[in-house]
């Protein structure tokens, strides 16, 4: 169960930099988390599938 923790740490990175870059690299940080989590989501289906 140690995803929620892992998921709540990209939260914090994703405020910070927001807040560092604005909105634009906040819209940008957010279209390359939805990538990386589709990433991470077709990966652990691939490995569920596979057991």
């Amino acid at each position: 169960m140690s995803e929620p923790k892992e998921q709540k740490n990209e939260y914090h990175v994703a405020v910070s930099t927001s807040n560092n870059t604005g909105i634009f690299g906040n819209v940008t940080d957010t279209l390359g988390k939805a990538e990386t989590w589709a990433r991470r989501w077709e990966t652990r289906r691939a490995a569920q599938a596979t057991r």
